[in-house]
């Protein structure tokens, strides 16, 4: 039988280490201690989405460096390559038919972050195919303001 109030503790004790995490990840002199904590996280969710946050914040060689440590999920690997893509994009890299494959079989996340970016390449091609018409809606209006912008 499962005691509920066990449970209802453990997904305090959740809570609890997640708002340290968080915490921690607005000190870059705690980083280092918050990758060891990390490392021996048991709730392998929560590691994840904190690892995700962190990984937000790095650049590409960061990003890689971190991962080193960890056996990382596929929802954190599929994170990091969403990541490398956006900076690759943010760059001014040229977007070709490999990137364009990327963005298009991301995750919605990668889409509506890519709207951000305000390439025209990039918003012509979320407008017209991306995942969501919430992707393709906001595609289409990021297209519209840069025009007006440039007018």
């Amino acid at each position: 039988m499962l005691d509920s109030r066990a449970n209802v503790q453990d997904f305090e004790a959740e809570h609890r280490r997640f708002d340290v995490y968080v915490a921690a990840l607005g000190d870059e002199r705690l980083r280092g201690l918050l990758i060891d904590a990390l490392g021996q996280e048991t709730d392998a969710a929560l590691r994840d989405g904190v690892l995700v946050r962190l990984l937000e914040m790095l650049d590409k060689d960061g990003r890689w460096q971190v991962l080193e440590s960890f056996n990382v999920s596929a929802f954190v690997a599929c994170r990091r390559e969403e990541l490398d893509l956006l900076d690759a994009l943010y760059e001014g890299q040229v977007f070709g038919l490999a990137e364009r494959g990327l963005l298009l079989d991301g995750t919605d996340w990668l889409q509506r972050r890519a709207i951000r970016v305000r390439r025209m390449d990039v918003l012509e091609v979320l407008a017209m195919s991306g995942r969501t018409r919430r992707v393709r809606s906001a595609a289409a209006v990021m297209q519209g303001d840069i025009r007006s912008d440039s007018l």
